[in-house]
């Protein structure tokens, strides 16, 4: 079959450059199925995150004929979860059990880096902050968590070394940011006004983008990990293991989608609650020396194997291959 790939950010073609994804079309491939641009009449559609423009780009009014991959949370794409929508798609992915017992669908789990630090910092040598690292990001849509970070960040701006890019770019640029999103993505009857909290904040313990995430996360003792949404778990939880650190993490419940207790400390979407565990993880080595152990287990696990993005982009694409061949 012939198989249009959209990219995640619309309705352009994917641009496959190199692991890891270059597996998910080597698989796609393996099963006899060529990978086509959107615009030549596919057979098929597969969709990172909803696109109306995609489908009618691809000339597809079939439903069996298209398939969705879901990455960004409500906040950020509120079509990936429009049941109208939905109802018109052949097969949809999500990488959250959350997600799935919502909407059915099928799971997936997010793909996860594994590669650790090249050389590790010693634990008790490294800065005695939290390291941030994400980007400034605006929304307007019910649940963004974007305004929540950059209220941690200024209540807490002694405790945290932040990472990332559109920090510090002033009110001009942070007003015209998200007016854009307002505009593009939102009617003002849904808007959440907290999403404009912060606009202009400025931060002495900004650093800039980082061009390691995981060796610039294994100079500090501790992470803060606030999630998109605290109904799936990304690439940030995973990243802060991997690098060695004691995560505060505030998202989804763990358990919940898959993963295992104790390999951060959880912690509830308030400011008074982070403040009293990043004080808690300071003051106490013997939690913060359980909580290594544990992600130290876990990413030697076999559940996390199953995790490990290649791996999880192949099973990905052999599934999205089985259910083509059975249409």
């Amino acid at each position: 079959m012939r198989i249009a790939i959209t990219a995640q950010e619309g309705t352009k073609d994917f641009k496959f450059a190199g692991a890891p994804w270059d597996v998910f079309k080597s698989t796609l491939e393996g099963f006899g199925h060529a990978v086509v641009p959107i615009d030549s009449n596919p057979d098929f559609l597969i969709m990172n995150n909803f696109s109306k423009n995609a489908r009618r780009k691809s000339g597809l009014s079939n439903k069996r004929n298209q398939i969705l991959i879901v990455w960004e949370p409500p906040s950020n794409k509120p079509q990936n979860f429009d049941v109208k929508s939905l109802s018109r798609i052949g097969c949809v992915y999500f990488p959250s059990p959350i997600w799935v017992e919502k909407y059915g669908g099928r799971f997936f789990w997010w793909p996860q880096g594994y590669e650790g630090p090249q050389k590790e910092i010693p634990w008790e040598k490294r800065v005695n902050q939290f390291c941030f690292i994400q980007a400034n990001r605006w929304s307007v849509y019910p649940g963004e968590r974007y305004s929540f970070r950059r209220n941690v960040l200024r209540s807490m701006n002694s405790e945290i070394e932040i990472f990332g890019s559109r920090w510090n770019e002033g009110i001009i640029r942070d007003a015209l940011r998200i007016l854009r999103v307002s505009m593009i993505r939102s009617n003002w009857a849904r808007v959440s006004w907290s999403g404009f909290n912060g606009l202009g904040s400025l931060f002495s313990n900004y650093h800039g983008v980082t061009e390691n995430k995981i060796e610039t996360l294994n100079k500090h003792k501790f992470s803060l990990v606030i999630e998109n949404s605290n109904e799936y778990v990304s690439e940030k939880l995973i990243d802060a293991i991997l690098a060695k650190t004691v995560p505060l993490y505030i998202g989804a419940k763990l358990e919940k989608c898959g993963f295992p207790p104790g390999i951060a400390l959880e912690c509830d979407a308030q400011i008074d609650s982070v403040a009293e565990a990043m004080m808690t993880l300071k003051e106490n080595s013997k939690l913060c020396s359980t909580i290594l152990n544990n992600g130290e287990k876990f990413i030697k696990s076999k559940a996390f194997m199953e995790m490990k993005n290649e791996l999880v982009l192949r099973t990905l694409a052999t599934d999205i291959s089985e259910y083509i061949n059975a249409q």
